[in-house]
């Protein structure tokens, strides 16, 4: 607006920076935030001192295109003009002279509400509440990022806010970290066992901590010792860093139920109460059956080696070994779980061992005793056994002699009845092939006289042919010698050729059957000498079958009486 007015610095802010909206929100008391922040502004910074920067130009004052302007970081500075240099560096200059320390955390009550103070030269700001270098560097990247965000200035009170729990959470993060690695390293570095010097091997705490690995065990009350320590130290170093009051009270609060508190679950120290209750659980139950194994396997293997008397000492021991050296919460369920259960157990079994043993021992007194009575009556009965025996076997034995011999008689007359028909069918067997013998050679013979006079009355049959055959011919050649011509004598002479081939072809004819007539017979005689062989090979296996069968009946003979005896 053109009043002709100077303007206050309240109506510039108001009217040209924030102007509040119809939408802009409002406190209880009806003021708008524009409203808030302007008398924030206004309360911390009392004055306002305008600077002069020139627009930005290159040295040979060319202005920059829009698109270099909006990279202008990227801008190398000597290529800047010098009037716009020096403008930028009276800025930074003025600037730097007026910084004062920053100061945060101030709170006054005014009017029933709290007001933040950013002036470091107010009267009533606390000791050492001046910003650090870290506090003034995360303010400046809150106030650079919210006012690079969409929306109106941030309200500056409710960024200081922000900028505190900011680093409230920073440092409680830290402490509770620090805690964490503390308590840990704290746990680790605590021994596994009790150290107590021990003779034996079983239990020795040295051996089993190098077995179970670089994990330490803390009493209960200890644990809790250490991690009050440690919480006293890290409150401590929030009350240094967290200069807000109420900031501080919940940080402190936050911290003890994240860490200290072990009625919550989730905390480290209940964690680390757990860790260290399995820690101890599996450290105890290691140094539990180092210590109680061997006897248990003894008990086990051998129950009879141990009285209940020397197991209840040997318990005893362990049980105060155990108590010395075993370390944590665990010790108290370890010790009920892995000891007095099996040691029950153990002791139930070698009182009944001790209990079967007496029982064992009377039993087989009883069984002795009735085994000497079973004796004596055994050696009666059986010397009366003997007796019995003996008069059986002599009655047996003359039973046994007059059965041989009625056997001995009765097979004597079935080997006699047996001999006598073998003997008939043998002279029959013999008769026969002697019969079958005769008949064969007397047909070989007649079949022989049969082919020599077949023989003969072929052979004077073919020369009565051939004499009238050459009488015919001598007539006729008489004949023709007396008649014929010279032709007739060549006829004569081819006639003569022709009558010689007949001749020769009429006597081979008659030599081929012959040798036939004579290779049959000599077949058949090969035939009946086979047959003959075949006769006498069966006369020879009748002979060795009646051989075989006297053998089978000498043998018969011989095994009768040995057969009786083992009867008897």
């Amino acid at each position: 607006r053109d009043t002709g007015v100077q303007y206050t610095l309240k109506e510039y802010m108001l009217e040209r920076v924030l102007m509040p909206t119809s939408t802009s929100p409002r406190n209880a008391h009806g003021t708008s935030e524009e409203d808030v922040v302007v008398e924030s502004l206004l309360n911390d910074f009392k004055d306002l001192q305008v600077l002069k920067v020139g627009y930005p130009k290159r040295n040979d004052m060319v202005s920059f295109s829009p698109e270099e302007l909006s990279q202008l970081d990227d801008i190398p500075w000597d290529t800047l003009e010098e009037t716009f240099r020096t403008d930028i560096e009276n800025v930074i200059d003025y600037c730097l002279g007026q910084a004062t320390p920053f100061s945060l955390g101030q709170e006054e009550a005014s009017a029933g509400k709290k007001q933040w103070s950013w002036n470091p030269m107010r009267s009533s700001a606390p000791k050492n509440s001046h910003a650090t270098g870290k506090q003034y560097a995360k303010w400046c990247e809150q106030v650079v990022a919210l006012i690079h965000s969409d929306g109106v200035l941030p309200n500056i009170p409710n960024l200081q806010h922000q900028l505190l729990q900011s680093i409230a959470d920073e440092q409680l993060a830290v402490a509770i970290s620090d805690y964490r690695e503390t308590m840990r390293d704290y746990l680790d570095s605590c021994p596994v066992y009790n150290t107590v010097k021990n003779g034996g091997t079983n239990g020795d705490t040295t051996t089993l901590a190098s077995q179970l690995g670089p994990n330490g065990i803390a009493e209960s009350d200890e644990l809790i010792r250490k991690s009050s320590e440690i919480v006293a130290t890290l409150e401590d170093q929030l009350k240094e860093t967290i200069s807000s009051a109420s900031i501080l009270a919940v940080a402190l609060d936050d911290f003890k139920k994240a860490c200290h508190d072990d009625s919550e679950p989730t905390s480290h120290l209940s964690r680390l109460q757990d860790e260290n209750f399995k820690r101890s659980k599996t450290a105890c139950e290691a140094l539990i059956h180092s210590l109680y194994d061997p006897i248990r396997t003894t008990v086990r293997e051998e129950p009879k080696s141990l009285k209940l008397e020397q197991f209840e000492g040997r318990v005893s021991k362990i049980r105060e070994a155990f108590s010395t050296q075993a370390r944590g919460p665990a010790t108290t369920i370890v010790l009920e779980q892995s000891l007095d259960e099996p040691v029950a157990a153990d002791r139930l079994m070698i009182q009944k061992v001790s209990d079967m043993e007496k029982e064992l021992s009377q039993y087989i007194k009883e069984k002795e005793e009735l085994l000497r009575t079973m004796q004596e009556d055994y050696e009666k009965a059986l010397k009366r056994q003997q007796e019995e025996k003996a008069a059986a076997e002599l009655e047996h034995q003359k039973a046994m002699e007059r059965a041989l011999e009625e056997q001995n008689k009765q097979r004597q007359e079935e080997l006699s009845k047996l001999q006598t028909e073998l003997e008939i069918k043998l002279k029959m067997s013999e008769d026969q092939m002697m019969q079958e013998k005769q008949q064969k050679e007397e047909e070989l013979e007649r079949l022989k006289a049969e082919a020599e006079a077949k023989l003969q009355a072929e052979i004077k049959a073919r020369e009565e042919r051939l004499r009238k055959e050459q009488e015919s011919y001598a007539k006729e050649m008489e004949t023709l010698r007396a008649s014929a011509d010279e032709a007739m004598t060549a006829k004569l002479q081819a006639a003569e050729e022709r009558r010689r081939k007949e001749q020769e072809q009429l006597d081979r004819e008659m030599r081929a059957k012959i040798e036939q007539a004579e290779k049959e017979l000599e077949d058949k005689l090969v035939r009946k000498e086979a047959e003959i062989s075949r006769i006498q090979e069966e006369m020879e296996r009748r002979e060795k079958e009646k051989q075989e069968l006297l053998d089978r009946i000498e043998k018969a003979e011989s095994q009768a009486c040995p057969q009786i005896c083992c009867c008897m």
